[in-house]
């Protein structure tokens, strides 16, 4: 694809400035709102935006004559079909107006997140059952085992799972990467849980146990 700029920085900076003043100047050379895509991060960004370019092309009627001023006012009426919106708004109004060349339903909404997390389960059950046994006992000690209820419920490992396949889709992290970051931090672990011993006998805990205590 062309003509795709990115402008990425922190809050306060005049990201929503320059993409305002961008798709301004898009419009003044003669490209129609409804070919041009702004895309946000949130609804409220979104709609900043959206007005901040309409009030742009109005000001900018109010300096021209002729022509030009009822131009600029039809472009900036015309805003209402432009892809200015988040990442999921523009996607799921592509696939409605797309449905039918892409083979699926009009009717399109986002998924709630408790939905997705039970179809995550659903989706990684056969992999998660295959580890279960092995895991579920680590997983008690440790605290992270789901059990409980109410304020006095435990995390679960399956959630960690669910967090750690998230961060590495959000981050464009492959199988072999994620492999390499968990190795990494077991090293890490293992410096400080010392040297492992093959046997320990019920005087030696019991003994380690009091030193403990004391």
């Amino acid at each position: 694809m062309r003509n795709i700029h990115l402008i990425s920085a922190s809050a306060g900076s005049g990201k929503t400035y320059s993409l305002t003043e961008k798709v301004f100047e898009a419009v003044k050379s003669g490209i129609a709102p409804e070919r041009i895509m702004a895309v946000t991060f949130t609804n409220k960004a979104a709609a900043e935006l959206k007005q901040r370019i309409r009030q742009r092309l109005v000001q900018s009627a109010d300096g021209e004559a002729g022509d030009q001023v009822n131009d600029m006012r039809e472009q900036a009426g015309s805003l209402a079909d432009a892809y200015i919106g988040t990442v999921n708004s523009i996607c799921a109004r592509l696939l409605r107006e797309f449905a039918f060349e892409a083979g699926d339903s009009p009717a399109i909404d986002i998924m709630p997140e408790q939905e997705t997390a039970r179809l995550f389960r659903l989706s990684v059950s056969h992999v998660i059952g295959r580890y279960y046994d092995r895991l579920s006992g680590p997983a008690r000690r440790l605290g992270r085992d789901g059990s409980g209820s109410g304020y006095s419920k435990k995390p679960d490992w399956q959630d960690d799972v669910q967090d750690i396949v998230d961060l590495a889709r959000a981050n464009g992290l492959d199988q072999a990467a994620v492999k390499a970051m968990a190795a990494d931090s077991f090293a890490g672990l293992k410096q400080h849980l010392g040297k492992r011993r093959k046997k320990l006998s019920n005087a030696s805990l019991l003994k380690q146990v009091r030193q403990a205590i004391d």
